[in-house]
Formats: structure tokens, sequence, C-alpha cells
């Protein structure tokens, strides 16, 4: 599966992204700083995240799943 998720607060937009994690495998996480938060408006921190998981890799199949924040990318 992959795991992707944003975090938007007055000063900064970061995404955080894991990928091709399962069951025994858990690669390192990427961080991508996007830069400052373009509308310059004070307010609170913003989480959205995505799961997305092959249900059948030969075939292509698969689905995305809205992470909760408890989903967040593990870093070790």
């Amino acid at each position: 599966m992959h795991l992707l998720a944003v975090e938007r607060t007055y000063d900064v937009i970061l995404v955080h992204a894991q990928f091709f994690a399962g069951p025994g495998i858990l690669p390192p996480p990427y961080v991508i700083r996007l830069g400052r938060d373009p509308v310059r408006i004070a307010r609170r921190r913003e989480s959205r995240a995505h799961q997305y998981v092959y249900l059948d890799p030969e075939a292509g199949t698969g689905e995305m799943i809205d992470a909760g924040p408890v989903q967040f990318i593990w870093v070790p």
C-alpha cells in the first residue's frame, strides 16, 4: 500500500509519503516541504491522509481509503 498525507499550517505545507508498505515491510517515509501557505490567513492546522491499498497487484485492482490521523505514517 501507499500512504499519502498533507499537513497545512499558517507557516508551511508538508507532504508525507510512504510507498510499498505492507506486512513485514516498512520502508522509510518521505517528508516533502512544499513551501509557505499562499493564503497567509492565520488558521488551525489541517491534516488529510489517504491510504492506497492494492487488492490484486497482478490485476491492477485496489482502493483508496481516507486515513484518520491515527493512521499517519509511522516514523521509527
